[in-house]
């Protein structure tokens, strides 16, 4: 009877070894669940960080779209107000050069009729010492 038992106890000290070695690996089973769990969750929020990330690009490309547009547009609006600004400064510019030729017209009129009546009034015997100025104004 008694290798029996020594037999028995030999078994039992197995078992027990082998649950001890099967409850060592539950407890590292146990310790590494969290992180896998933690994993999964980081995964999860990658992911859906990853889609928001690409929605935000998107809505900023729409955005950037929109501005490009915007900034066309003023552009095109900033040309045709520059042409218009042009057209305006030649029309001044013209209106200036008659004016200035109408001045300078005005003028020789002006000189030509004093010439005129400074001859006028030579012939008729006006005063010869005052009238040597006034000619040389005139021929002027």
């Amino acid at each position: 009877m008694l290798p029996i038992k020594r037999h028995k106890g030999d078994i039992i000290k197995m078992k027990q070894q082998q649950i001890g070695e099967k409850n060592q690996q539950l407890k590292v089973v146990k310790r590494a669940t969290p992180y896998f769990i933690r994993d999964s969750r980081e995964k999860g929020l990658r992911r859906s960080s990853k889609a928001s990330k690409k929605k935000v690009v998107a809505s900023l490309q729409q955005q950037q779209k929109t501005i490009q547009s915007v900034i066309a547009e003023q552009r095109q609006k900033d040309a045709e107000l520059n042409k218009k600004i042009d057209i305006l400064i030649a029309e001044e510019v013209a209106k200036a050069r008659a004016r200035a030729a109408a001045e300078a017209k005005r003028r020789a009129e002006a000189a030509a009729e004093t010439k005129r009546r400074l001859k006028s009034w030579l012939e008729k015997g006006g005063c010869r010492s005052c009238c040597v100025r006034m000619r040389q104004i005139a021929e002027n």
